[in-house]
């Protein structure tokens, strides 16, 4: 029993559509929280702080033992316990992503756009992988 053979655009296809349907939000500016959680977040904007304080602060930049802290982050490590009515915000990786951005890009002023570019890399690069695991499953008919 032969394979059918499947369609060769089928994981750069998505990928490309995406990034043509997001290419309006690369000339977008900061909005809503994004003021709060990029441009007036210390561990993101402030070079001199070190990288380990994202562990130690809140979602918004504030030291977690800190008494204005809303305390959006409280994982396991640097002596915190995990907070279970905080489960919605354990998000070191995306301020860790912001920082890198903002290294990286190096604009001053502080600008929207090489975030906006990164995010719609990141999803024509997920909309990709889903396309390329289309193609690498075995078809309906094999499984």
């Amino acid at each position: 029993m032969s394979v059918p053979a499947r369609p060769w655009h089928g994981w750069w296809l998505p990928a490309l559509f995406s990034v043509l349907l997001y290419t309006r939000a690369l000339y977008g500016g900061f909005t809503f929280d994004d003021k709060a959680a990029v441009q007036g977040n210390r561990d993101v904007t402030d070079a001199n702080s070190p990288w380990s304080r994202i562990l130690q602060s809140d979602f918004w930049g504030t030291l977690a033992h800190m008494q204005t802290s809303n305390k959006s982050y409280r994982c396991a490590g640097g002596g915190h316990r995990v907070n279970v009515r905080a489960k919605r915000a354990c998000r070191p990786l995306t301020i860790a992503m912001f920082r890198s951005v903002r290294v990286l890009a190096g604009t001053t002023p502080l600008t929207a756009a090489p975030f906006h570019v990164v995010n719609v890399a990141l999803h024509a690069g997920v909309c990709g992988l889903r396309g390329l695991s289309g193609l690498l499953s075995p078809p309906a008919a094999q499984r």
